[in-house]
């Protein structure tokens, strides 16, 4: 069920962040459908030209990483090595769980390794998700208004009002909280890019494009990407050293990102509390895994709003609050 639901949702999170684009020419007399395939047209003539000038360079990084992960997996080990060897001449007693550590090291290779088919097709359902997706979108964003007439239809009068209200709520703040991240991750993912370049890291674009990718899991993707950073800056240079700078990089993009990018971009854009947050991503990450880790914060904004219309509704009918003047709403949704 979930591989089925995968697309259908991520196609509709596509679809809520480019429709006011589609909207705005809509409104000015262009035909929505026309309006669709331009915006298809444009996005693919960019993507071409992007994917031209960065896929050869990513293209050299990865196979730079294949030819010389031997020899860099040996300097790990070299420097791991090295590294116990003055932990016990420090603290001797340390040398009683080196044979669980080993014993847990040793597990969790075999554990990688009988991994590795799972990651492939993995690898190979994302890629279908690169042509599925921007297919399905392509009809949500051509159909939204039919389908929400629809829905509205099938709604009882006196009702239609209010889940017209409950609708775009849900659609503005969905909206605003995929425009906010895809804002916030180019931002994040270009200083990240910049300054790996600087430390002299050999996959700087690679690793700057996965930062920036992995700030769709809010606090736990940036968190894994720059692990991941500073072991390959360790295993580049065969010191620690360049890998502090890493995580102080990568500790700088989070301060930054803490403390302009999410008050002035994020909190203006969603109204969700950070506990409300790392809730929906530790519930999402339990029951669903990755997808439930992308989508939790989307969801939670659907849950705050349906929540706050709920409560609404029941002051309203048990007459503990009067009832609001009729708002006039554009619909904006897909």
């Amino acid at each position: 069920m979930q591989s089925v639901l995968t697309p259908f949702l991520l196609a509709l999170l596509a679809a809520y962040l480019v429709n006011p684009l589609i909207a705005m020419f809509e409104h000015k007399g262009v035909r929505r459908r026309v309006v669709v395939v331009a915006f298809y047209a444009c996005v693919g003539l960019a993507v071409g030209i992007l994917a031209a000038a960065l896929i050869p360079q990513a293209a050299v990084e990865i196979e730079e990483l294949q030819t010389h992960w031997p020899e860099k997996a040996a300097g790990l080990k070299k420097m791991s090595d090295n590294a116990l060897d003055y932990a016990l001449k420090r603290w001797p007693a340390a040398r009683e769980v080196v044979p669980m550590i080993e014993e847990k090291a040793q597990a969790f290779a075999a554990h990688t390794a009988e991994s590795l088919p799972n990651v492939a097709s993995g690898l190979l359902g994302f890629f279908s998700l690169l042509f599925l997706v921007p297919f399905i979108a392509f009809f949500f964003l051509s159909d939204g208004p039919h389908i929400l007439e629809k829905v509205l239809a099938a709604c009882p009068g006196r009702h239609v009002e209010k889940a017209l209200h409950v609708f775009c709520a849900i659609s503005e703040s969905i909206g605003n909280y995929l425009r906010a991240i895809f804002i916030e991750a180019s931002i994040i993912g270009a200083l990240a890019t910049v300054g790996l370049y600087v430390l002299g890291m050999d996959y700087a674009l690679t690793l700057g494009v996965l930062t920036g990718i992995s700030g769709l899991i809010p606090y736990i993707g940036p968190i894994i990407v720059g692990a991941l950073a500073a072991a390959l800056t360790a295993i580049q240079f065969e010191s620690l050293g360049p890998a502090l700078n890493v995580i102080l990089l990568f500790a700088g993009l989070r301060f930054f990102d803490d403390w302009f990018i999410q008050p002035y971009i994020m909190a203006r854009a969603v109204h969700l509390h950070p506990a409300l947050l790392i809730f929906a991503l530790m519930f999402g990450g339990h029951f669903f895994g990755l997808l439930g880790l992308i989508l939790a914060a989307p969801a939670a904004c659907v849950l705050r709003v349906v929540f706050g219309a709920l409560v609404e509704w029941y002051l309203t009918e048990s007459g503990l609050k009067k009832s609001p003047s009729i708002i006039h709403e554009e619909i904006v949704i897909v």
